[in-house]
């Protein structure tokens, strides 16, 4: 049983995290830790578990096998290479961290102080999208070719109000279908181009820019294909739907009241619903967290491996600044 201590309690660590931690066979939710001990007290008493005052306290308790780090991404560096010196295993908040630079130096931890890192890209352990993979590595739609995929929310649009600048559309929305498209194609990005945009035009505090809210990118694969992402923070009802286009079909996930729709070149059709299906305003549980738990009881290699988060910032930071310098860039 591996004993998980989550780091940062906001809203995501309280709706995905607890409840994901605590349906885990082989994981248990040993304690919390945060900035507000206040809230660290409560949780702690809500669950019976550890109140840890600092993380300093959890490098120091060898009964804490693990942490899940749910804090903005600019503290993901400090938090994850000390962990892992400390000798333990890090499940860490997407994205991995917000520069390409500071990716690389967790992904080196990994390799040496020798803890399992595994990335929270939970959007690969959907349902539809799982199945989606499966079909394309059986051949149902041929050769790939291309793949559109869209994710967005209308917060920015409902409350007429900024989120923490950390969660920009790029990095915090974009991120989820940056990873997924890989996961999906099985291949790497050649070459990226990006444009951003503000539609809304809000502007926080002191700025003099309006903030983005709408990114679209486009990738070039090595195998060929190519794939079109939009992420948006003022989209309006359920934007997450993912299509990809092959010589012998195309599956679309998310779409007419279907979890994922397989349609073949001959006109032949297949439905398929999950079970855990939600609306998008719900978070859907995954076994993201037991899958990490058993990697570690059976020393295998994470489903999401810090490979996997630094190619994600990687792509991002590629589009960013093909946004910034209003060119294709290599990789």
């Amino acid at each position: 049983m591996v004993n998980l201590v989550i780091i940062g309690a906001g809203d995501i660590a309280r709706r995905r995290h607890i409840p994901g931690i605590r349906k885990a066979e082989h994981g248990r939710l040993f304690g919390f830790c945060s900035r507000n001990l206040e809230r660290t007290r409560e949780l702690a008493a809500q669950y019976g578990v550890k109140c840890y005052g600092s993380a300093e306290e959890i490098w120091a308790d060898p009964s804490a096998d693990a942490v899940l780090i749910s804090t903005p991404p600019a503290s993901h560096e400090a938090l994850a290479v000390k962990a892992l010196e400390a000798g333990k295993h890090v499940l860490l908040e997407k994205p991995m961290t917000l520069r390409e630079e500071a990716a690389e130096r967790i992904r080196e931890a990994s390799r040496r102080f020798g803890g399992k890192l595994m990335m929270l890209h939970v959007q690969r352990f959907y349902g539809p999208h799982r199945k989606a993979k499966e079909l394309l590595e059986q051949g149902e739609i041929g050769r790939l070719l291309s793949c559109r995929t869209f994710l967005g929310n209308g917060n920015m649009h409902r409350t007429g109000g900024l989120p923490p600048s950390w969660q920009d559309t790029l990095f915090d929305v974009g991120i989820h279908r940056i990873d997924l498209m890989r996961y999906l194609a099985g291949a790497e990005a050649e070459r990226v181009f990006c444009h951003r945009s503000s539609l809304l035009g809000l502007r926080g505090a002191g700025e003099e820019a309006p903030a983005e809210d709408h990114v679209i990118g486009i990738f070039q694969y090595e195998n060929g294909a190519v794939g079109t992402l939009i992420s948006s923070r003022c989209s309006c009802g359920e934007d997450r739907s993912t299509e990809l286009f092959g010589t012998e079909g195309k599956i679309v996930t998310y779409r007419d009241g279907h979890g994922l729709i397989l349609e073949k070149r001959n006109g032949e059709r297949a439905f398929f619903d999950f079970p855990d299906g939600l609306d998008q305003k719900e978070l859907e549980l995954t076994d993201i967290h037991e899958q990490f738990c058993r990697c570690i009881e059976e020393d295998t290699e994470p489903p999401v491996t810090a490979e996997d988060g630094l190619a994600s910032v990687r792509l991002a930071a590629a589009l960013e600044r093909s946004d910034r310098e209003k060119r294709w860039v290599e990789l």
